[in-house]
């Protein structure tokens, strides 16, 4: 229980992680600022997106297992 407790909270770290730099992202680019940044902002987007999709998937697994042993 305390795993699925960990994956649930990185979840939503990870989501709060990426809302900001879409946030900043969208910032860049309304701001005409620099398009080297602007890169880079979306290169850290798709590796926590990733990573996102990793740990969801480990949160689904841990919970069938979970689910399977409470029945």
């Amino acid at each position: 229980a305390e795993s699925l407790l960990i994956l649930g909270s990185s979840i939503t770290c990870l989501q709060r992680i990426i809302s900001d730099r879409l946030a900043t992202l969208k910032a860049y680019i309304q701001t005409d600022e620099d398009p080297e940044l602007a890169q880079v902002e979306t290169l850290e987007i798709q590796g926590n997106q990733t990573l996102l999709a990793t740990i969801k998937a480990d949160y689904d697994q841990t919970m069938q297992i979970y689910a399977g042993t409470t029945n």
